[in-house]
């Protein structure tokens, strides 16, 4: 009998390195567990499945791909499957969820990870990143089906083909048309698809925005991502986008939930600092911009926003499935909310509930569109009104044999064991998602481990950049240790 490696669902799915820890039966098993669950309450739900170009994700579904084990398992159960045409961006299919009115939809990415990995997210008929407690009933779900496959499977239900790409452009476009824009100048674009989803999109925003000249560099779809890094807020290796010197430039990872921005000096403006800058104009433009949601590993900066316009802030655990929920909330109460992470997620609650790399973009556009001020000083003038906040971010390689030990140490760490460690008093700790230090400064250090790789990240923020980079080393001394 074949043994396969268990599937587990981290923050954002099921991800591996292809071949090794994400396998075809894996995706069958995931499959299987996701028509377990629809068909306990629907007699045939209908499902959207979704991918990226990474290799085994093929538009033709040939024998051997992900997208035809998808697929054809799920038509064997009875599930209706909408398969995208070509590569679809993940807000796109979260977008098709609630426009089509469907169950769910399954979308093949690894996300920003390295392109010999492949992975699978499931979210519901929300389009939000599925919750913990769906994401934890499908593992034990597919890990069953893993252990016993089934013998064979039989189309039942024809696979329909679709593109919904040009109408989520339209309803992105008609989302924002509650801003009320009136341009008084054109802008310069240039945007860094990275050889993933995002140049299809974008070919159907541009010719609506205020553009006098725009380009798209990487822009055809490549399974190997052309060997560039695939993380957007890499921002070291944004070397094309640092040299193109437009009024904006604009970074997508391979599935296009993500964005990083940078300046027409070729200078990147932090997640953060976007969401800060776009709550100023949506509530110059008088939208009900009631609340600013983010996560523990995000910049302080959101929560001095929050306090600066009198907003509500909440901080929750790291993932967009978590910030979701807010989201929701706001949609239903007829507010606004903004919700943002530090790895360059964001969306808003009159968008889709799942993280988009094109909204913040476009809507940067319109406002850089409506004034002469360069996006530089526009970022200058935002910490006029703030103190300043040094963010530093790196990550931490480590012998996997020692995951276990630091996962340990991290839950059972308190202030009085982990302050030889430090140079500043600590007051308190947060454990809820991995280990957050805050200091009576307000200072803070945070360590929380890759589901996917043996990588630990550590984020810390203070008044400056020396002491940022101190609290990392501290941090990184302490996992050593």
């Amino acid at each position: 009998m074949t043994t396969h490696k268990p599937i587990q669902f981290g923050t954002s799915g099921h991800r591996g390195i292809i071949g090794e820890s994400f396998t075809i039966a894996q995706v069958i098993a995931i499959a299987h567990a996701v028509a377990d669950m629809l068909l306990e309450t629907k007699s045939s739900p209908k499902l959207i499945v979704g991918y990226d170009p990474r290799t085994g994700n093929d538009p033709k579904r040939a024998n051997g791909s992900f997208t035809h084990a998808v697929t054809k398992t799920l038509a064997s159960r009875g599930v209706q499957v909408l398969f995208c045409k070509t590569y679809t961006a993940t807000p796109v299919i979260s977008w098709a969820i609630q426009h089509l009115e469907l169950d769910g939809g399954l979308i093949l990415t690894a996300s920003h990870n390295p392109p010999n990995y492949n992975g699978i997210k499931f979210n519901p008929a929300n389009g939000a990143p599925a919750p913990s407690d769906v994401t934890d009933q499908l593992q034990i779900r597919a890990n069953q089906h893993l252990q016993h496959p089934e013998a064979q499977i039989n189309n039942k239900l024809a696979i329909q083909i679709i593109n919904p790409i040009p109408e989520f452009a339209k309803a992105l476009l008609q989302s924002l048309s509650k801003i009320n824009s009136t341009p008084n100048r054109q802008i310069s674009v240039t945007i860094d698809a990275k050889h993933g989803t995002a140049a299809s999109v974008w070919k159907e925003l541009l010719p609506h925005l205020p553009i006098i000249t725009s380009t798209i560099i990487h822009e055809d779809s490549r399974s190997d991502f052309g060997n560039i890094s695939t993380n957007p807020t890499d921002y070291s290796q944004l070397t094309d986008l640092i040299s193109a010197h437009t009024d904006i430039s604009i970074a997508h990872d391979p599935d296009s939930d993500r964005h990083a921005i940078l300046d027409e000096m070729g200078n990147p403006l932090t997640p953060e600092e976007i969401c800060a800058l776009l709550a100023e104009y949506a509530l110059q433009k008088g939208l009900p911009l009631t609340g600013l949601v983010t996560t523990l590993a995000s910049s302080g900066l959101i929560k001095a926003a929050a306090k600066k316009h009198h907003l509500a802030y909440t901080e929750t655990p790291v993932g967009f499935k978590h910030i979701a929920p807010e989201l929701e909330k706001a949609c239903h109460n007829h507010e606004i909310a903004f919700g943002v992470e530090s790895s360059g997620g964001f969306s808003t609650s009159f968008h889709t509930l799942e993280k988009c790399g094109f909204l913040p973009a476009v809507m940067l556009i319109l406002y850089l569109s409506e004034i002469t001020t360069p996006l530089s000083e526009l970022r200058n003038q935002l910490y006029d009104g703030y103190e300043n906040h040094h963010f530093g971010e790196i990550s931490h390689a480590f012998n996997p044999s020692h995951k276990e030990t630091i996962i340990t140490s991290c839950q059972t760490a308190t202030s009085e064991s982990l302050q030889p460690f430090f140079s500043q008093p600590i007051e308190t700790l947060d454990q809820r998602d991995g280990l957050k230090i805050i200091f009576t400064s307000t200072d803070w250090a945070l360590i929380r481990l890759s589901g996917t790789e043996p990588i630990a990240r550590i984020y810390a923020e203070s008044n400056t950049e020396t002491i940022t980079s101190k609290l990392i080393k501290e941090l990184q001394n302490w996992i050593s240790g």
